[in-house]
Parts: C-alpha cells; sequence; structure tokens
C-alpha cells in the first residue's frame, strides 16, 4: 500500500469536477496534507468522460497513482470507467438521481467486494432549499465525512470559492452540512496519516501558474501568444495580472505572429516569451532560424503532447525533444531546459530568459501537460533568488566604432538597443558580417560561422551537471528527464520504505547535453533503466550519440498518459528480482 490517500472524481466535461477537487485539494492542505492533483479530458469543450485526482499525504508526495481510495461517479459513463479501474479496497460513491445501475452494474462491484454510497445529489440539494447546480457542495460534504473530518473546514472552503452573494453562501453552506450528515457514517480512512502544520503554509500550483509567475518575477514585459493545449492557460494566467505587472499581452493570429512578436520586442530590448505545442512550434521553426542568424534572443515554452500533426491535445508525452534540439534550419547554439516540478518551472524560466541574452540565442522550455496542468503543493518563491543577467547588453558608454556582430573569444559580442547612440547595423536574415552587411564570400562566412557557433563551449561551462537522487550503492539505478522526476522520486520514497537500495540521475538541462556525471553514475550502476514517455526514446538516443553509456533498459510509455508511481516500483521490484534469479 502506498503512503498516501487518493480520490478520483469522474464526470462530463464542464459539470464541476475540477472545482469539486479543488476545494477538497484546498481543504486538505489546510489541515496539515501534501496534496497533489491532476486532471485528464478529452479535446472538448463539453460531455465525454473527464476525471480528477486528488493525492494526499502526511509526506511530501508529487506525482499520480494508478488507483484510487475513494472513486466518485457523477454520470453513468464515469461510472463504467471507474468501476472497471476500482480495486476492493476502493469506496465508489454515485450519484443515484443521474446513474441507475443494472445488475451487471452490480455484478462488477459485488464481485471486486467493493464498498457503495449512493447519494441522490439534486434531490438532497433542493430539499434543502438549494438549486441543481449546487449538488457539488452536496458531494463535498458527503466526501469530508467519509474521510473522518471536521465540517467547519470544508464549509469554510466551499464558501470561499462560491462567494458571489450572500445568498448563494448561504446556500452552499446548506448543502455541503447536508451532504456531511447524509452519509452518518464513521470512518478511520485517515488513521495512519499524521497532518503537519507546516504543510498548510505551502502554495497549491500549476506548472504553468509556476512558468507565469517566474517570467513576471524574471522581468518579461511582453508575452505573445497562441493558444494551445497544454501551455494555453500561461497565456491566460499572464493576461489577468497584466495590468497589475504592465506587461503586454497579445493573443496572436496564429504562431508565427506570435513568434515574430516575440523575437521583434528581444530585439528592441523588452524582455519577452512566447509559448506554444509542437504544431505551433513547428510554425516558429523559421523564426527560431532567424533568432539564430541574428542573435536575437528568444525564450519559447514547448508544451508536449502526444503524436504528429493534432495528436492527442489533451493528453501528455514527452515526444517533442527531437524537434526542440534540431528544429530549424542552418548550425546555430541553442538551450533547451525541462522542468520536473513547479519550483524548477519557476526558476528556470528565469534562468531562461537570462540565458537567452547571456548567450543571445534560442532557449526552449520543455513542457507537457503532466507538469503543466498538474497542482503542486511546494514552499513559497522566493523571488529574492532571481537575478536579472541581460548579458552584454550596452547602455552607456557606446563606442561609435563598435560592430554589433564583432569576433569575441566566447562569440558573443556587445548588443545595444536599436536607435540608440552606439552605431547602427543591419539586422536581417542574410548571412552577413560584423556590421551586419550581407555576404556571400566564403572566408568571411566560414568566420561568422565559427564566433556564432564559439558560444556553444560558453554555454556548456555555464550550465549545470544533472542531479543524482538516492543512495550511491543502489541495485537499480534510473535516468530520467523532465516531468518524470517526481514520479520516480515519488517510487524511490515507496521503495525506501520496502528496504530497496534506488538511485536517480535527472536532467532539467537537456541540451547542450552534460555527460560527466552521467558517465560516472552510469559506471556504479548495476542495473541501468532510461525513463520515457516516448516511443523511441529520444533522450536515451541524444545520450548514446555523445556517450557509451548503456542502457540495461528502456522503459518507454507513449499511449498518451503519464507514468504512474506504481508502474516505476513495478519496474524496479521485477528488475530486482530479475538481477536475483540471475545471480543464484
Amino acid at each position: 500500500m502506498l503512503h498516501r490517500f487518493s480520490i478520483k472524481i469522474g464526470g462530463a466535461s464542464g459539470t464541476g469536477i475540477n472545482t469539486v477537487g479543488m476545494i477538497l485539494s484546498r481543504a486538505l492542505k489546510r489541515i496539515g496534507f501534501f496534496t497533489f492533483a491532476y486532471r485528464e479530458y478529452p479535446s472538448l469543450i463539453k460531455g465525454g468522460y473527464a476525471s480528477y485526482k486528488i493525492e494526499f499525504s502526511d509526506s511530501e508526495l508529487n506525482s499520480t497513482s494508478k488507483y484510487a481510495d475513494i472513486n466518485i461517479a457523477i454520470d453513468k459513463a464515469s461510472f463504467t470507467h471507474l468501476a472497471k479501474e476500482a480495486e476492493a479496497s476502493t469506496i465508489f460513491i454515485y450519484d443515484s438521481d443521474v446513474i441507475q445501475l443494472r445488475e451487471d452494474d452490480m455484478a462488477i462491484l459485488k464481485e471486486k467486494n467493493i464498498q457503495v454510497f449512493s447519494l441522490p445529489l439534486s434531490s438532497k440539494a433542493k430539499e434543502v432549499g438549494g438549486d441543481v447546480i449546487m449538488t457539488n457542495s452536496i458531494l463535498i460534504g458527503a466526501v469530508w465525512n467519509l474521510l473522518g473530518l471536521s465540517p467547519e473546514i470544508i464549509t469554510k472552503a466551499v464558501i470561499d470559492v462560491f462567494n458571489k452573494t450572500k445568498e448563494i453562501e448561504e446556500n452552499n453552506k446548506k448543502c455541503t452540512i447536508a451532504g456531511f450528515k447524509f452519509l452518518d457514517t464513521q470512518t478511520k480512512l485517515l488513521e495512519r496519516f499524521k497532518p503537519q502544520e507546516f504543510a498548510n503554509k505551502r502554495i497549491s500550483i500549476t506548472g504553468n501558474e509556476a512558468i507565469s509567475f517566474g517570467a513576471i518575477a524574471s522581468g518579461v514585459r511582453a508575452y505573445f501568444a497562441y493558444p494551445m493545449t497544454p501551455s494555453s492557460s500561461i497565456l491566460h494566467v499572464l493576461a489577468k495580472y497584466a495590468d497589475k505587472t504592465g506587461m503586454v499581452v497579445k493573443q496572436a493570429e496564429d504562431e508565427i505572429t506570435a513568434a515574430n512578436l516575440t523575437l521583434g520586442a528581444n530585439h528592441a530590448g523588452t524582455r519577452a516569451m512566447t509559448a506554444t505545442s509542437g504544431g505551433g512550434f513547428d510554425l516558429m521553426t523559421e523564426s527560431v532560424s532567424l533568432s539564430g542568424m541574428t542573435e536575437t534572443p528568444f525564450v519559447v515554452v514547448l508544451g508536449q503532447r502526444p503524436g504528429p500533426a493534432t495528436g492527442m491535445p489533451t493528453w501528455t508525452a514527452q515526444s517533442d525533444l527531437n524537434i526542440a534540439i534540431y528544429g530549424g534550419h542552418g548550425e546555430f547554439p541553442r538551450i533547451v531546459l525541462a522542468p520536473g516540478d513547479a519550483d524548477e518551472c519557476f526558476y528556470l524560466t528565469a534562468q531562461a530568459h537570462n540565458l537567452a541574452e547571456k548567450y543571445q540565442t534560442v532557449v526552449i522550455i520543455l513542457t507537457d501537460k503532466y507538469i503543466g496542468e498538474s497542482i503542486y503543493s511546494t514552499d513559497k518563491f522566493d523571488n529574492n533568488k532571481i537575478k536579472i543577467e541581460r548579458g552584454k547588453m550596452l547602455f552607456e558608454n557606446f563606442d561609435k566604432e563598435k560592430e554589433r556582430y564583432e569576433y569575441t573569444e566566447d562569440g558573443v559580442s556587445e548588443r545595444w538597443l536599436p536607435g540608440d547612440r552606439a552605431n547602427t547595423f543591419i539586422a536581417n536574415s542574410d548571412e552577413h558580417d560584423i556590421h551586419g552587411n550581407s555576404i556571400e564570400d566564403a572566408i568571411l562566412t566560414k568566420k561568422i560561422i565559427e564566433k556564432r557557433l564559439r558560444k556553444e563551449k560558453s554555454i556548456m561551462d555555464s550550465i549545470p551537471e544533472p542531479i543524482i537522487y538516492g543512495t550511491d550503492n543502489a541495485d537499480i539505478s534510473f535516468v530520467g528527464w523532465g516531468s518524470t522526476k517526481h514520479i520516480i522520486l515519488d517510487a524511490m520514497d515507496e521503495l525506501e520504505r520496502q528496504g530497496k537500495k534506488i538511485n536517480f540521475l535527472h536532467y532539467s538541462y537537456v541540451y547542450p547535453l552534460k555527460v560527466q556525471t552521467l558517465s560516472k553514475f552510469a559506471a556504479k550502476a548495476k542495473k541501468l533503466i532510461l525513463v520515457e514517455n516516448n516511443a523511441t526514446g529520444q533522450f536515451g538516443n541524444l545520450l548514446a550519440r555523445y556517450t557509451n553509456v548503456k542502457f540495461h533498459e528502456r522503459f518507454l510509455k507513449y499511449e498518451g498518459r503519464h507514468f504512474f508511481v506504481e508502474e516505476i516500483i513495478e519496474k524496479a521490484i521485477e528488475n530486482e528480482k530479475g538481477s536475483k534469479a540471475k545471480n543464484s
């Protein structure tokens, strides 16, 4: 049994299951639990099957598990899905006003010996003077009672959300209490957990929100984007805070426009950013190359999703590493970052802008739906840790003879704002000399290309090695990048409780690739396993290009779903048993 408790709510998109999950999660955090939440939904505005899952514990967790302790179905489609997933220990709640169970439905639950509670949600809401839309408050109260918790905190959490008028507040309060009293049962579901007071002081935040606040903290003053799941909510968050921050936030008509607006703003000296998904990044690659040629800082968030073309817009994958590294024609330096949690989303976004300006190049922040939309419980971010570094940017002491693209040892030339008192220069898409004048001369072309590529060594020297977690003398060693970070770390915690020796090498700075730590890590590994959310092992292939490291196994998942913590645990145990059998 995992040291956590989970609740999964299923229903059609647009029926308020996200609000139910958010309220329960917020209230659990107030009690002193560490929480993590993730939602799944089809690419429909309304209808289909969607779910919201809350995980909580008295120790830190940042991943999702495969099963739930409580499954809640509010329509027939969600009942079908959740009944298949349920285990013998699962408690099942369903809305009896909407779902009429047939004999075969009951047979599924009886076969698994599942404890079932039926709730007439809309009937109960009307009975206490509420409206049909307040059925979710009935449900929230009932679940809270089932957890054996006191009603005051959950009532306050409901009112905090539904507080448009005094009447709405009171009716939702009545519905929450009615739901709490309806399930008149005493349980000890949470007796193995001891809430931690300091957990309440943490913030709950999605990866995309953390990226947004990281952009604000690092001095981004212009954001241009065309909505594309899973990065769309960055646009929503920054638009919400535009008046307060003074940031220009614009929804462009397409991704090409968004990229060029971002590039133009950076050329003029304003820190700017854009975000998109795979298909949008395809359209942006000409601008990516233009950034490489003009040596203009350019930061883009690439939110990955499964499949080529439109693919599966509302599901998750790590399948765009190749295009992040190789997308765009010609040869020029770039940096690819892949945050592994909300903290890294915040701090690496700030670092992305520093690196883009310091090396006057493209920086791609690789995310995915799992990390972008998961709700993490984390410590408050420290803005004092954010240092704005603009690199070789001239604001005074101009030299009229200075050339924009002059040859330097580190490949980085000084830059200044167009229209300043310094020398004028041309910045267009043609190959150019140090003045920016178009050239086709072989010798000058070779020199300017070599000048740009010298940045690669400077970049490599400035980025950190990957981080090793866990024991030095491990039986199983995992390697991963980006959003697999806490799935593996949480699995390690569970495995260590079982006395297993596990370690893990995590990459957040994905490209250029640092390999010294990896080589030492792999040399000591008894069983080295690569973990990736794609079909071809793109990161493993990148490592093979630069090292002689050989993985004993590549654990790949490519069905549009993230890894569950149990899958990593099972993989570790399976390999440990295999190793013991081989040695016996």
